[in-house]
């Protein structure tokens, strides 16, 4: 016994050598035929110890409770020492070069004579141990290995019975694994199907180690085993079409997939295997399944094609019989009958043979059930038998009489898997993970279609030259992956007590399921997947809304929970950025198939849209723009809302909410622009109307009282992502009380980031939607907006603020960006062009502007009260007219009329011509005696109250609220609410209000630019004219001609160009002559000497922007530029120092353009009103020796003079009849155009000479001013007699002159002008102009 032991010993040590000398590469290396040589000296040694056993030990290796009473029956050989040599084998068998055959045939059968020497913890790891053989060994060794685990290994250690207690060994949790490695490195099905029927007839709950393989393994090992899965359970499968047509084709899977999806509806009506397999075209016509092993014997009469059905345990007859094989015997029926007549004693065994085809009906030949569909499979022989030692399908009946407590307790039995809501939670999680692993099979890590850098965030890249060689093709698992369908929809109902995590994590797979399976070739595999989408998922999808709708809508987050990130870029080391853009994709794939309704779109996409915002950089947000455009669609949106559906996730987010929500909303909306997806006009003016009115108006933050969840239920918080938590609370009564701040509502940059970021979309969305251009402030669009920006206009935080000018001010970089906004919009609205001044004319009403562009201020008012304020905007009170009175009468009362005559020298050219002077009425001292008392009556008179149309209105009767609606104006009072104008008038009244306090050079740039779009483009105010005469006189009056003229400075060029062009336009509307002309006489003649220091330089920045086609045919404008420019000449001999050095240092500065069309202006009053003709000689020869290289008075200058006045002379000839025809001095074409305008411009100047009313330069600058040093011209030009008597008194005195005005020499003209005009005219143009004396 020691020889033996130690002749034992030393082989084990050659053994070891030989590992040593493969594992450390020494020369000569051992081959497999040495190492063969070795291993069938301990095959032939067990094999001769066992013989020499007396009692049964195999029966023993079959009870664990039995193993120490095995093991003590052997001698003490190291058969551990062997085992460890063996697994070293193992690990080196593939650095043996040559003799790897032989080797795995002598290791395999080795192990399988070892078996029963081991103790039980060593047996147990030899299915493992076996299994990884299948990395190295040759193809030709898979059929022995195989029958080595089924038939040697796998009987005693899973089929083993559990000892006392146990509950689970090491050989029972191995089975995964086993099966894994077999599935992934041999794909011959009959392999498979071998395996698994050995396992399923010794493991009753094998179905949790195939959902373990199918949810944890390898690529290549998971379509074998689902294939199994539905093979052997083929109730899995919801249509009994398919079902049928589930079979296995013993060729390779890819082949097995194409025969269960490609079967044609004839051949699906055949149960048997070989009659689905004759439907399958391009495959075998007669498949055959894995066969059972052949007899052991060698003498056997079936010359090795009898088919093994017994198995002997009885270790002597069995090596009596097969000296060379390890027990047990399995052999044929022949050879029993041969055996049994030399050991009458010995008892065989049956052993189940293959399964031809799994039945999907019961295959009980007595089954009285009507429902026959097979749910369960029994590998028991008792029931085995009745099948011809196969294993069984039964009924639910037959199920049920077969195997209960009374009967068939000990069978291994597998029936229909059941709801993985009641399951353990080791099954249950096997069960969701193979799920979860069968949906990703559609999008597997080798696919290269989803991600440009898959390469390099494969999760699982040591797995990529596994996938390339020997992975599925895209189309096979796609087809796969419908596996997981059926099993969601067979198992996995949704309950109300469904977990919510396992619901969510199948909920996620889905969606990537759905979004791997978007884009299918039109055949049978995609016609079959989109039927499996809207025939199965879409019902089981519309039950989990009903009972967990916040799970599904958590799944659809961009940042869902960590149980519900699944499959695609969430197994991947993908960038924030890939998650978000895969993950909407996702969301856009459930879209065709109803499952995004209203109430999932309103609740996901918030979330969506601040993910994109934060997550995605500005240069990949074109990626998103086709998704985010085919879901945006208002007309051809997937989801089937309407734009006020679709948007309503954006609209109910401005109204009633605070600043911070509308500021994340419209960031939303910026995203949304940018990428060019249409907003309907008319809803995104409705929505930041909601807005606007919601900042302006703040109501009280309302607290949610119930539980529902609603987002109208409370206020509305801003939406936060983080990788952390799926969503924020949409609700902040779900925050601390602490985060709720109190001056949260008054945030003024908040609400103006708002503002701008409202217009910055509104001007963007008109341009992608090309909203038409220049349509006019009329326009439909145009009236929206002007009503939008009007209300932002009247924000209260919309004003000047107290910053330190030192440091960046946001609040100012606000502000100015939202005018800035504000005129971009404007200036897209309005006309392209805008009005030329000499067109107001043909838009104003004739009767306004006869009655009021030529009456002065003081003629045209009709309130007869002098202390009437016409600056305030607050209404009149008017109380009740009396009937009779003093007034009345004094009203009444013939006028008592009053002149004056100025004279000078006769240095000066010509006679001093009156100021004019207010007529007024005056009363006569009335004296009443007692008699006349009670019959004197006294009246006074009221101003009167005209409508917009100038309707009189009833003033005596009105309440105090239409009391508010009464504005004050020199032509009378108007009844009109700002509120009811037009909206662009609105906004340029606001804009006027808040050009008055805004200093920012900026700010009032861009006002003062919206203002020119508005009343220069827009033609707003000329309008006004006809439809709204009130609220346009009034703010001539007290608006728009004093901000313009306050606004004109040098400092700000830019903002002055602007104000000089809305100046002149504003000059030739109704009282805007009348305006300008007593605004220029109160500064220039202000006793404050800054006053008109200021004046002077803002007639010269008016002439530095001044153009003649500004001016012209406007004759209107044309006198008051020339008033004006008088004045500034005049200013030359301004008593303060300051003021007249300014004024002769800025004329110098004037462009030739601007003096040109200052001189021009002067001419044409020259020309127009002969009364000025005087003093503008005086005027432009003082100017003309300030500015000797200008050439002011040139040839061109005193021939067109003298060419009117000779036209003047002329028609007075004519109209005696001295002349037939008047004649120019160029004897110009009598029927032309240019001679025409001529003869009608003399005609009106000769007209204008008895007119009372109309306006002169002398009148307004005649007068002696006591900070004047001399007369800008002289007076009086046609009263002789006082002109002859003070030329008599002061004949040869003279007068020393300031350098302002230049030398005259003592002489006066030749000719006068009633030289010209003819002795029978003198009289009657002295009585004529000295009407205009009166004073």
């Amino acid at each position: 016994m020691g020889t033996r032991a130690a002749a034992f010993t030393a082989k084990i040590r050659n053994l070891s050598d030989y590992h040593l000398r493969l594992l450390h590469a020494v020369v000569p290396a051992p081959s497999g035929l040495d190492i063969a040589n070795t291993l069938k000296y301990f095959s032939q040694t067990l094999l001769g110890v066992l013989r020499e056993i007396q009692e049964r030990p195999m029966d023993m290796l079959h009870h664990r409770d039995q193993d120490a009473m095995r093991l003590a029956l052997f001698p003490n050989l190291d058969y551990s020492g062997l085992h460890q040599s063996l697994v070293a084998l193992v690990d080196i068998m593939p650095l043996i070069q040559y003799g790897t055959q032989v080797f795995g045939q002598a290791l395999l059968n080795t192990m399988a004579c070892l078996v029963v020497f081991l103790e039980r913890k060593v047996i147990d790891t030899l299915p493992y141990l076996v299994a990884s053989m299948m990395t190295s060994i040759p193809d030709t060794l898979h059929h022995q290995l195989i029958t080595t685990l089924c038939y040697y290994i796998l009987p005693v250690t899973v089929g083993a019975s559990a000892a006392e207690g146990e509950e689970e060994n090491y050989a029972a949790a191995s089975v995964p694994a086993v099966l894994m490695m077999i599935f992934q490195y041999t794909d011959n099905s009959a392999f498979h199907c071998e395996l698994l029927e050995c396992l399923m007839a010794l493991k009753a709950d094998i179905v949790k180690d195939l959902l373990c393989v199918i949810a944890y393994g390898t690529p290549t090992s998971r379509p074998p085993a689902a294939n199994l899965l539905f093979y052997y359970w083929p109730n899995l499968n919801p249509t009994l079409y398919d079902r049928r047509g589930v079979h296995i084709k013993f060729s390779d899977i890819s082949s097995v997939l194409k025969a269960m999806f490609n079967k044609s509806a004839q051949a699906a009506k055949s149960d048997s295997i070989s009659q689905t397999a004759n439907s399958d075209s391009g495959e075998s016509k007669n498949p055959k399944g894995w066969k059972p092993l052949v007899c052991q014997i060698e003498e056997c009469d079936g010359d090795g094609t009898s088919e093994a059905v017994k198995v002997c345990h009885d270790h002597a007859v069995c090596l009596g019989a097969c000296p060379d094989n390890p027990p047990p015997l399995y052999i044929c029926i022949d050879c029993v009958e041969d055996i049994k007549r030399e050991h009458s004693t010995v008892e065989f065994f049956d052993i189940l043979m293959p399964m031809a085809q799994v039945s999907a009906t019961c295959e009980n030949k007595n089954c009285r059930s009507s429902e026959k569909n097979a749910i369960a499979t029994c590998f028991s022989m008792e029931c085995a038998s009745y099948n011809g030692n196969k294993p069984i399908r039964y009924c639910t009946q037959c199920n049920n009489i077969r195997h209960n407590n009374r009967r068939g307790t000990d069978h291994v039995v597998h029936t229909t898997i059941g709801s993985p809501w009641a399951m353990d939670p080791q099954m249950q999680n096997y069960t969701i993970e193979a799920i979860v692993s069968l949906l990703n099979e559609a999008q597997p890590f080798g696919d290269k279609t989803k991600c440009k850098d898959q390469d390099r965030l494969n999760r699982a890249g040591l797995l990529d030259d596994i996938d390339k060689t020997e992975g599925l093709s895209p189309e096979e698992s796609r087809l796969l992956s419908r596996y997981g369908v059926w099993l969601i929809v067979g198992l996995c109902a949704p309950t109300p007590d469904t977990p919510i995590e396992m619901l969510g994590r199948i909920l996620a797979a889905l969606c990537h399921w759905f979004n791997a399976t978007q884009y299918l070739p039109d055949d049978q595999q995609g016609t079959s997947i989109e039927r499996l989408k809207s025939e199965n998922i879409h019902n089981w999808l519309q039950d989990v809304c009903k009972t967990h709708f916040e799970v599904f809508v958590a799944c659809l987050m961009p940042h869902p929970v960590e149980y519900a990130r699944v499959g695609g870029h969430w197994d991947t080391l993908a960038t924030r950025t890939d998650h978000i853009k895969e993950g909407f994709n996702r969301l856009f794939c459930l879209v065709p198939y109803e499952l995004v309704t209203v109430q999932v779109w309103d609740r996901v996409m918030p979330h969506w849209m601040e993910a994109i915002h934060n997550e995605i950089p500005e240069e990949e947000l074109p990626e998103l723009k086709i998704t985010l455009s085919k879901l945006l669609d208002s007309d051809m949106s997937p989801l089937g809302f309407d734009a006020t559906q679709m948007y309503k996730f954006i609209s109910v987010r401005f109204t009633n909410t605070t600043g911070s929500v509308q500021e994340q909303t419209l960031s939303w909306l910026q995203i949304l622009t940018s990428l060019n997806i249409v907003i309907p006009m008319n809803l995104l003016l409705a929505i930041f109307s909601d807005g606007v009115s919601s900042l302006c108006n703040p109501t009280a933050p309302t607290r949610k009282t119930s539980t529902s969840g609603r987002q109208d239920s409370s206020v509305l918080e801003p939406v936060v992502e983080d990788d952390s938590h799926s969503s924020s609370a949409l609700s902040e009564d779900e925050r601390s009380p602490s985060e709720h701040p109190e001056d949260h509502y008054s945030d003024p940059e908040l609400n103006l980031t708002c503002f701008v970021l409202m217009l910055d979309v509104l001007f963007k969305q008109m341009e992608v939607q090309e909203v038409e251009k220049h349509q006019g402030v009329d326009g439909q669009v145009s009236v929206s907006v002007m009503a939008l920006i009007c209300d932002m206009l009247n924000a209260p935080w919309l004003a000047p603020h107290a910053c330190d000018g030192e440091q960046e001010c946001t609040t100012c970089e606000l502000t100015t960006a939202f005018f800035q906004l504000e005129m971009d919009v404007v200036a897209y609205l309005c006309p392209r062009v805008a009005i030329q001044n000499n067109r107001v004319a043909d838009i104003i009403p004739p009767e306004m502007e006869s009655s009021q562009v030529n009456k002065s201020p003081e003629l045209s008012t009709q309130d007869i009260q002098t202390g009437s304020s016409t600056h305030s905007p607050k209404p009149y009170h008017q109380f009740p007219p009396k009937e009779g009175g003093l007034m009345s009468a004094m009203a009444n009362m013939p006028q008592i009329v009053t002149a004056t005559v100025e004279t000078v020298g006769e240095l000066d050219i010509a006679p001093n011509i009156p100021q004019e002077h207010v007529v007024k009425a005056v009363a006569r001292a009335v004296t009443l005696t007692e008699e006349d008392v009670a019959h004197a009556t006294a009246n006074v008179a009221l101003p009167s109250v005209v409508g917009e149309d100038d309707e009189p209105i009833d003033t005596t009767q009105h309440s105090d609220d239409d009391s508010d609606n009464f504005w004050v104006t020199s032509q009378g009072k108007f009844k009109f609410r700002i509120e009811e104008l037009p909206p662009h008038l609105q906004v340029i009244h606001t804009l006027l209000i808040r050009l008055e306090k805004f200093e920012d050079g900026d700010v009032v740039y861009h006002i003062c630019e919206c203002l020119k779009y508005l009343v220069l483009h827009g033609e707003a105010m000329a309008h006004a004219a006809n439809d709204h005469r009130g609220f346009l006189i009034w703010c001539q009056e007290n608006k728009t001609i004093g901000i313009m003229w306050s606004l004109i400075e040098a400092e700000w060029s830019h903002v002055a160009e602007v104000c000089v062009s809305l100046l002149l336009h504003f000059v030739t509307l109704p009282c805007g002559a009348d305006i300008f002309w007593k605004l220029c006489e109160n500064h220039f003649n202000h006793q404050d000497w800054k006053v008109r220091f200021q004046a002077v330089e803002k007639v010269v920045v008016i002439g530095r922007f001044l153009g003649v086609s500004a001016v012209r045919q406007c004759p209107g404008l044309q006198a008051a530029i020339a008033h004006a420019f008088c004045f500034l000449i005049a200013s030359l001999d301004d008593i303060n120092v300051a003021v007249a050095q300014r004024a002769s240092l800025y004329l110098t500065t004037l462009p030739d353009a601007g003096l040109r069309a200052l001189c021009w202006c002067l001419e044409q009053q020259f020309d127009s009103v002969i009364m000025d003709r005087p003093m503008i000689i005086q005027a432009l020869h003082q100017l003309s020796s300030r500015l000797p290289d200008r050439r002011i008075l040139s040839w061109e200058f005193f021939f067109n003079r003298f060419d009117a006045l000779y036209l003047e002379a002329q028609i007075a000839l004519e109209k005696y009849g001295d002349i037939a025809f008047p004649r120019d001095l160029k004897n110009s074409d009598m029927t032309s155009d240019v001679f025409e305008r001529k003869l009608s411009r003399a005609k009106d100047a000769l007209t204008l000479v008895q007119s009372a009313s109309v306006r002169t330069l002398s009148g307004s600058l005649g007068t002696k001013w006591p900070y004047k040093r001399t007369m800008s011209a002289p007076a009086n030009m046609f009263n002789r007699t006082v002109e002859k008597q003070q030329v008599d008194k002061e004949k040869e005195k003279t007068y020393l002159r300031q350098a302002s005005a230049p030398l005259l020499k003592r002489k006066t003209s030749k000719f006068g002008l009633g030289q010209f005009i003819g002795s029978n005219q003198s009289n009657h143009l002295d009585s004529g102009i000295s009407s205009l004396s009166l004073a």
